[in-house]
């Protein structure tokens, strides 16, 4: 997360989209359960640092979980 967030720490979104992608192409080669534990403990430190109601946080927790579930069902098995 620190290498991602040094280089689009201005971008928001595209930081955003990152750690999306990251967690769509994790659950789509590992279980989709397993994905969105292992990227958590990745950006937990940085949602320690933002406030708990801040807009910021919330959207990067559901998009990290949208994406997982969007890399399960890419598979063949579509677990």
């Amino acid at each position: 997360a620190a290498a991602l967030q040094e280089r689009l720490g201005k971008q928001p979104r595209l930081f955003l989209l990152a750690v999306m992608m990251l967690g769509l192409l994790l659950s789509a080669a590992i279980s989709n359960v397993t994905a969105p534990v292992l990227l958590l403990a990745v950006v937990q430190p940085l949602l320690q640092e933002l406030p708990s109601d801040s807009r910021f946080s919330r959207a990067l927790l559901l998009g990290l979980a949208f994406s997982c579930n969007l890399g399960g069902m890419i598979t063949p098995i579509a677990s």
